[in-house]
């Protein structure tokens, strides 16, 4: 059987998802400050302050805490694991580690922890509102989050960092769970095993699960 593993990421297309009911199908790799309003078995977070922000709510208590390995110096913490080491090297600014945000590097994670099916949602690439001028966070405008009206980053990095993911992991089944109306990276299209679904599809696939494991 096919091991699913699920990444949350904080754009806003999954802000009103259950989270919870998909832990009983596959471990759940949140990035970030998702611990605030959810549980997540495994919590990435590779930004420093927003580490030290998880650790003084205990959150490294409550979930599997992947950090980079230079800030665990800095977090003073017990227990805390090493981000993966990334399989693959390159020159280019984005194919540097530090340049992997945590979005990244939960996929990275669930891929090195034996993950067949990677099924990811909140992973909005771009900007919302009208144009996409606005930030797309779950989070943004509170602490150690970009305010709304600072306008969304360029999700060109992104995008050439999920090419290097999808090349090297070819026996890997990547799905991106989004709205149907929402756009996603036309880059992605010629990658036969990355597929899109939407989040009504996902339930259909969860009740399906549900019911092969409770009966």
């Amino acid at each position: 059987m096919k091991k699913v593993a699920f990444c949350i990421g904080n754009g806003e297309s999954r802000k009103r998802y259950d989270l919870q009911k998909l832990r009983d199908i596959g471990p759940l790799y949140g990035c970030g400050s998702v611990w605030r309003d959810n549980h997540v078995d495994n919590l990435i977070c590779c930004n420093k302050f927003r580490a030290r922000e998880a650790i003084q709510h205990d959150a490294h208590t409550r979930s599997n805490f992947y950090t980079r390995s230079d800030w665990i110096p800095f977090l003073k913490t017990e227990g805390i694991k090493t981000l993966p080491t990334l399989p693959f090297f390159g020159f280019e600014p984005h194919d540097q580690p530090i340049s992997w945000n945590s979005g990244l590097y939960a996929v990275a994670t669930a891929i090195h922890e034996k993950a067949d099916v990677v099924m990811m949602l909140g992973y909005d690439f771009y900007g919302s509102g009208k144009n996409q001028r606005y930030v797309n966070n779950v989070y943004k405008n509170s602490k150690h989050y970009r305010s709304e009206k600072q306008g969304p980053r360029n999700p060109a990095k992104w995008i050439a960092q999920f090419q290097k993911l999808f090349a090297h992991y070819y026996k890997v089944t990547f799905i991106f769970i989004k709205p149907e109306e929402y756009p996603h990276p036309p880059e992605f299209d010629s990658w036969r095993y990355v597929m899109f679904d939407t989040y009504e599809g996902l339930d259909k696939f969860v009740d399906k699960k549900l019911n092969d494991i409770h009966g």
